[in-house]
């Protein structure tokens, strides 16, 4: 780095190297001091962290702030890098040299899971910030960060009271952390103050030289109602909105669920939002991310041909795009649907579960990585650690709906049906209109049946097949429940509609499913037999 002189500004300190390198290559030049400390103390107690920033703050300030004007500046919860006074180029045509080569932080996995995307992102050719920050803000051009969409928050209307004032914004910074958790939404943080007009024209001009593909206006009114909507930008096309009421007294808990179950609707939507974007382009223009998207979309159909689909469109996309960490992420998951569908055997399910770890290793804050961990550790037997991963998961992701319902499937599988409703519930709750919710409504339906409560079992499993109708393992459940409440119509009905939606049905495919009561199995072809004996004599 060199000062206005061109003299070179030797900063020994290996972290605070990596700040200004974090804040040069963010857009606006500004991170949270709760992001920075993660990634460069997440060793720490945050106390120390937060003391550990401010040391490094304190010291690189008479190092940069030399000229007329300061380069860093920082208040309470920011620190700023003023991008107007620098040229920043991560890429020294001069040198042979990867990003920040030779710079380590023993430790700080998050710092290395940083350095490995921006490494991967100027070896893909991406952008990772634009050179001349000036020219941007005066043209109203759009350079893009990095290859996943970009959301930025923003708080507008008056704030009259200190009580009300704290409270917008402190929902607001719980909204950018919760979203930065879902890994292929970016954030881009917008003004710190409220914008005082809700006209959209001039929310439009303001919000102009963000750059971000979508926009959550934030707004609480007097009687602490907070009106929510997510648009897609520009043009502020409003795809969601929603008010909720945040009374006196209200506990951190629940002030904690109603976040989770906002970011999970602003994921479902954003989701569903960039499959439809890159369905509309022609193949031919279609880029590495949007390969992706149709790849998504394909995949959660659930349907063979659109597996073949998926399967085409993400090898198209690592072929494009690289050996990128959210392709492999998507595609590892796109196996897992399809190892479920053939009942995989034990060597293939443990060959995805390294694929999963090596995810897990390569990026340890994506919940993803995880969440396939805890899903291929449950399908071979070993509940305990299956557990732990999706717990992990809902960790770093509390908004991550199905998480909450293959944990609840795994304590099914463990025979703690009665931990496995609430968690279920949750899923549902947080995604109500996810496309895996049938497996919810399924696992529901088996997690009732094994408490004794037949009638809300086949209530459940009644609501898993209105989702997929071919659904085998909800059609055995509905048999099993009603066998269980033992009216002969009832059961004769559920008999036929599992025969008619799997004319062939085995029942020999409940063998495979993990359970540590290795009675279910038998259990449930039972009652399968029963009913169809049943059937038959009603049919007589």
């Amino acid at each position: 780095m060199e000062d206005v002189d061109g003299l070179r500004v030797r900063i020994s300190s290996r972290r605070s190297q990596a700040l200004i390198a974090m804040l040069a290559t963010a857009r606006n030049g500004e991170r949270t001091r709760a992001w920075l400390q993660a990634h460069l103390w997440s060793t720490r107690a945050e106390s120390q962290a937060k003391a550990s920033l401010r040391r490094e703050l304190s010291n690189l300030r008479p190092l940069l702030n030399t000229g007329p004007r300061e380069l860093l500046r920082a208040d309470h919860e920011r620190v700023k890098i003023e991008l107007l006074q620098l040229d920043v180029d991560p890429i020294d045509e001069h040198r042979d040299a990867e990003f920040l080569e030779g710079l380590e932080i023993p430790g700080e996995e998050a710092f290395e899971d940083w350095l490995r995307e921006m490494r991967s992102a100027i070896r893909s050719g991406r952008s990772v910030q634009p050179t001349d920050a000036k020219n941007e803000s005066q043209t109203g051009l759009r350079t893009t960060t990095s290859s996943f969409p970009t959301i930025s928050v923003l708080t507008i209307g008056t704030q009259p009271t200190v009580e009300r004032s704290s409270l917008h914004d402190g929902i607001a910074h719980a909204l950018v952390d919760r979203i930065s958790r879902l890994r292929w939404l970016t954030v881009i943080l917008g003004p710190r103050t409220p914008l005082p007009d809700s006209e959209p024209t001039q929310i439009e001009n303001f919000c102009s030289t963000l750059g971000a593909d979508y926009l959550l206006l934030v707004e609480l009114f007097p009687d602490k109602r907070l009106a929510l909507s997510l648009c897609r930008f520009p043009g502020l096309q409003v795809l969601w909105s929603d008010h909720s009421a945040f009374p006196d007294g209200l506990s951190q808990e629940a002030l904690e669920g109603v976040l989770a179950e906002v970011v999970a609707v602003l994921s479902s939507k954003i989701d569903s939002d960039q499959k439809i974007l890159a369905l509309q382009l022609s193949q031919g223009s279609v880029s590495t991310n949007q390969l992706l998207w149709k790849a998504r979309w394909h995949m959660h159909r659930y349907k063979r041909e659109d597996a073949l689909k998926a399967a085409e469109l993400f090898d198209d996309a690592l072929h494009k795009g690289g050996d990128h960490h959210e392709i492999r992420i998507e595609k590892l998951h796109l196996n897992a649907l399809a190892a479920w569908n053939k009942r995989a055997d034990v060597e293939q399910i443990k060959q995805l579960r390294s694929e999963a770890i090596e995810r897990k290793h390569y990026a340890p804050y994506d919940c993803r990585g995880h969440f396939l961990c805890g899903v291929f550790e449950m399908w071979l037997g070993n509940h305990s650690q299956a557990s732990a991963n999706l717990e992990q998961a809902i960790a770093l992701n509390p908004s991550m709906s199905n998480a909450y319902g293959q944990l609840g499937s795994c304590h099914n599988l463990a025979g703690r049906p009665e931990m496995a409703v609430p968690l279920l519930e949750a899923a549902l709750r947080l995604n109500p209109l996810d496309t895996e919710n049938f497996h919810q409504h399924g696992e529901l339906a088996f997690a009732h049946l094994a408490i004794g409560e037949p009638i809300e079992a086949a209530a459940a499993a009644d609501r898993a097949l209105a989702l997929k109708p071919g659904y085998a393992y909800a059609h055995v459940l509905k048999v099993a429940a009603c066998v269980q409440i033992g009216k002969r119509s009832s059961i004769a009905r559920a008999y036929s509609a599992l025969t008619s939606a799997k004319p062939s049905v085995d029942s020999d495919f409940l063998q495979w499913i993990p359970y540590t009561d290795r009675q279910w199995p038998v259990r449930l072809k039972a009652a399968v037999e029963e009913a169809a004996s049943i059937t038959l004599r009603l049919g007589a």
